[in-house]
């Protein structure tokens, strides 16, 4: 069975390999059609011919653009392939979380509604065959007896490694063995996942923005130096010389390279949301609790010394500018330490008003079965890596005090994030049994909503900041045909120049 780890650091004439190309195309479950990609070769041609057409260039550079360009076709094709494959798998996953929800509050059982929704895929998907495993490894008669379920749903979770499926398949264990009314709980689930499609489709749409409008630069740059050559009044002899027709296919190259990268960038996994390193958000966040100014303003005095040693230099040697840069870097270096520290909170609240809405979410779902601070315990674990420093401190905090309310209400106490503040007031709450039974659910259903919609604007921004890089690939076609247009224009004057200079 294919494993979904392809295409993660292709580079961009990878596929120009043949075999490669099979093998990247069987992964995504594609069968290497010569056909498609002679098509492909073809349509390069034709763009790049038009293109050296336009440019006025001669037929040996336009044969070395083709050429070139045949390396760079594969890529296309597989881009292409991977971008329709994970927005098959995106809405594979979202029928299956659906639809096992459903089939399981009918019967209760994970085997039973497993076989129910493989039957809604065709047996050609992707989807079908891997439920059809999870299905054998539970009813296997010659499996080791036991808890057979969890091994089998973690084939899928292999498969489809998304967040949502794994909280989809901790849920149906959890019922299946303790039973209760989880009504709620479903329409949680079914809730969480209705927003991280509506998200995901946003992320889609905004894709699509990006690809069109990179396109669209790379055309209209190519375009303007095809229309300035044309206005020059000898600019089919100026687009023929050597300089100008080595710059300008190189041009088209490098417009075909930034198209490519911009691709690869935009086909990416949907399931599985880009997350910063863990490991490295564990570490700021344990660096930014544990800030203590005066230690680092002794750091920041060594980096000072750096800028002291500029203006002292630029002084001695009578070096103004020089003696004035170092002045700049002087504040700078003396309070790095604090606008480190100030970058740190931005990071992680970012990263906090991803990670709580969904902590919140697993809590809302142990609650189905435990109480509050057990429903904390077990999720210690499973929490967002920028998170965990903080639940294991709320954990021991809890040991030491179960019954207080500094835990809770110190929990994150040190970014003043409401939200957080209000559903561990709302914790708390549940846990002193202060709510009513029979609104506690309600009011966790209240509060996980109203954290959803938080999470939708916190992913909304990451994605948004993540997008503003691709705006170097949007502007780069600009500044590539600005550069060589200005290398076209000189050839031209200086060929002028001469002409006129035999004349007279």
């Amino acid at each position: 069975m294919r494993k979904h780890t392809v295409g993660k650091r292709a580079g961009l004439l990878r596929h120009a390999i043949p075999w490669l190309l099979a093998r990247d195309l069987h992964a995504l479950g594609q069968r290497h059609d010569p056909r498609r990609l002679l098509a492909v070769y073809a349509l390069v041609v034709v763009a790049l011919s038009a293109a050296g057409l336009l440019l006025m260039e001669p037929w040996p550079y336009i044969l070395v653009l083709c050429l070139v360009g045949l390396l760079f076709a594969p890529s296309f094709l597989y881009n292409t392939v991977r971008a329709r494959h994970e927005a098959r798998r995106f809405t594979d996953v979202t029928v299956y979380i659906k639809q096992m929800l459903y089939a399981f509050g009918q019967s209760r059982k994970v085997l039973d509604a497993l076989g129910e929704v493989s039957l809604l895929f065709r047996p050609g998907s992707d989807m079908r065959p891997t439920l059809d495993r999870a299905v054998m490894a539970i009813s296997d008669p010659t499996a080791a007896k036991g808890d057979v379920e969890e091994p089998a749903l973690r084939i899928i979770e292999e498969q489809y490694p998304s967040r949502y499926v794994t909280q989809l398949h901790r849920f149906l264990l959890t019922v299946e063995r303790t039973g209760g009314d989880f009504t709620s709980s479903t329409k949680l689930l079914l809730d969480s996942c209705a927003a991280w499609e509506s998200r995901t489709r946003r992320l889609q749409d905004l894709r699509r923005t990006k690809r069109r409008d990179i396109l669209i630069s790379l055309i209209a740059s190519v375009a303007l130096v095809a229309f300035m050559l044309r206005m020059l009044s000898d600019g089919e002899a100026t687009a023929a010389t050597p300089l100008v027709a080595s710059v300008n296919t190189l041009m088209i190259v490098v417009c075909m390279m930034i198209y490519l990268s911009a691709e690869r960038r935009l086909s990416g996994d949907l399931l599985a949301a880009p997350q910063a390193d863990d490991e490295r958000l564990a570490t700021t966040y344990v660096r930014y609790v544990h800030y203590d100014p005066r230690r680092e303003l002794r750091g920041s005095l060594l980096w000072s010394l750096l800028p002291l040693g500029i203006i002292a230099f630029g002084m001695w040697q009578r070096l103004t500018a020089v003696a004035v840069v170092g002045a700049v870097l002087l504040p700078v270096m003396l309070m790095q330490h604090e606008i480190s520290h100030r970058l740190k909170r931005r990071e992680l609240t970012r990263e906090i008003a991803v990670a709580f809405p969904q902590w919140l979410m697993e809590i809302a779902l142990l609650l189905q079965t435990e109480n509050v601070q057990v429903a904390i315990f077990r999720s210690v674990d499973t929490a967002f890596p920028v998170l965990r420093p903080a639940l294991e401190e709320l954990r021991e905090a809890l040991q030491r005090d179960p019954t207080g309310t500094g835990p809770y209400f110190s929990f994150l106490e040190t970014f003043d994030m409401p939200d957080v503040t209000m559903s561990m007031q709302m914790l708390y709450s549940l846990s002193q049994g202060t709510s009513n039974a029979d609104t506690g659910g309600d009011q966790v259903a209240a509060i996980v909503r109203n954290n959803n919609a938080s999470l939708d604007r916190a992913e909304d921004v990451r994605t948004a900041n993540r997008m503003a890089s691709m705006s170097v690939l949007f502007y780069a076609p600009t500044l590539l045909g600005s550069a060589v247009l200005l290398v076209d224009m000189s050839v031209y004057m200086v060929t002028l120049l001469s002409s006129l200079g035999g004349v007279s």
